[in-house]
């Protein structure tokens, strides 16, 4: 998604940013995630360390970012589940 801004010149610019699930229409599961992480008993640490990412990443997912489809296989993999379980 591309944001638009104004600088202190006046100029305009463009940032790429994240895109969220629900900004994009996907809802792309974080809510799913919780749920499957907290049935299996797993912290949000223990989970980003199995699945390969950092704590505050997999947080951002759970919050509504869109996770890749390599961080999708590498969760559902932790979590004995399809990657399509995951989202998308």
């Amino acid at each position: 998604m591309l944001d638009r801004f104004e600088t202190n010149t006046g100029m305009a610019g463009v940032v790429d940013m994240p895109v969220l699930g629900d900004e994009a229409g996907l809802g792309c599961a974080g809510g799913r995630i919780v749920a499957l992480r907290e049935a299996r008993g797993l912290s949000v640490i223990d989970l980003a360390t199995a699945a390969g990412m950092i704590p505050d990443h997999l947080r951002a997912i759970e919050a509504g970012l869109c996770p890749t489809i390599s961080e999708r296989q590498a969760l559902a993999a932790v979590l004995a589940v399809e990657a399509e379980d995951i989202g998308l």
